[in-house]
């Protein structure tokens, strides 16, 4: 699609690709052209791992990326000036009929006066209303688009290196591994450590060179959880910023949904299978240790394991209800066509190369 498959051994390329993507000073472009970026490396990391591996971080990234886009163009609520401006209106003009009937029988000089402030009442209600919707619309843009270029400028530098580093070695060599996990920093998520990282890309590189389907899987599995939750952990200020505490639960039920393709899910709602049963047939018993402690151990993010009962999510600022749901969507749908999909066409890739936002559905 972009052509850009002779760079992927090309670590300066992808340095300088990251750093265009989350430096730009045009929001729209910045989000397209992260989403972009995740989607091309997920096909270097796929390559890397194998086309039997299924999806990776940068699969899912893709989609996450994407959603958040809507909110930074100011997509998601396409009405909400009007209304919160016809809110404010009728809020203003109510105020202004009271005062109106509370001096009907007042003398007869006050009459207009009354009846300017029943209309300056809907007009300044209308406009305060707006202003507010505003107001908030632009926070949260730049709040998601805060989240939006982090994800990429940790996770994706690491990968690109990643790619760079085991492209063209096929053969297993721990020093080589060794080497690349000295670049990311000891420590935390929270403490801006990267030990869930050093755990992601260890499995990759397990999951590259294990014939085992199921292992394979396995180790693809924990990677992907082991780099979300990473991510969810560094995007905890943002979320809490963007979610208002009085509507957090009305936000989750009601509002949220996950996309990929044209694939829809809300996160209000247990995961949907891609197909029956629930699992593909390489994740319905697990067996990996620490996989099975990741997700069901003490602390573990699965509050149902092996059923996907139980996955909806209550309150999705808490990272507990994001992590449970994502645990039984990642493995549920690890091999679902939809997410393998490209986020463009081939004429809006085009389109945003040549630093243009592109026409048609984004």
């Amino acid at each position: 699609m972009t052509g850009w498959r002779e760079h992927w051994c090309d670590e300066a390329w992808w340095e300088n690709q990251i750093h265009l993507a989350i430096a730009h000073k045009d929001l729209a472009i910045s989000n397209l052209r992260v989403t972009l970026l995740h989607y091309e490396l997920s096909l270097a990391l796929r390559e890397v791992l194998g086309a039997d591996a299924g999806a990776n971080f940068h699969t899912w990234a893709v989609w996450g990326s994407k959603k958040a886009g809507t909110t930074i163009r100011q997509e998601d609520f396409p009405g909400v000036r009007l209304l919160m401006a016809l809110g404010g209106a009728g809020l203003g003009g109510l105020l202004g009929v009271a005062g109106s009937a509370w001096g009907s029988g007042r003398a007869s000089w006050g009459r207009p006066l009354l009846s300017a402030v029943c209309a300056g009442g809907a007009a300044l209600g209308g406009w305060g209303l707006h202003a507010f919707a505003d107001r908030l619309l632009d926070e949260a843009t730049q709040i998601i688009r805060g989240g939006n270029v982090t994800v990429l400028d940790d996770i994706g530098r690491m990968t690109a290196r990643f790619v760079c580093a085991f492209h063209d070695h096929p053969d297993p060599d721990r020093r080589r591994l060794e080497g690349f996990l000295l670049r990311l920093r000891p420590g935390p998520a929270e403490s801006g450590g990267q030990d869930l990282l050093r755990q992601a890309f260890t499995r990759y590189y397990l999951a590259r060179h294990e014939p085992d389907l199921d292992k394979k899987h396995e180790h693809m599995l924990l990677a992907n959880l082991s780099a979300f939750l990473h991510e969810q952990t560094r995007l905890e200020p943002y979320i809490d910023a963007v979610m208002p505490r009085p509507v957090r639960r009305l936000m989750t039920s009601r509002l949220l949904n996950v996309t990929f393709g044209p694939q829809e899910l809300r996160v209000g709602e247990d995961v949907l299978p891609y197909e029956e049963p629930d699992h593909p047939a390489t994740l319905q018993r697990l067996e990996d240790p620490d996989l099975v402690r990741f997700l069901s151990g003490p602390g573990g993010w699965d509050r149902t394991p092996d059923s996907l009962t139980g996955s909806r999510a209550g309150d999705w600022s808490e990272i507990q209800d994001r992590m449970n749901y994502v645990c039984d969507l990642f493995r549920s749908r690890h091999f679902d066509p939809n997410l393998f999909s490209s986020p463009f066409t081939d004429e809006q890739v085009r389109d945003l190369l040549d630093d243009r936002v592109p026409s048609g559905p984004l």
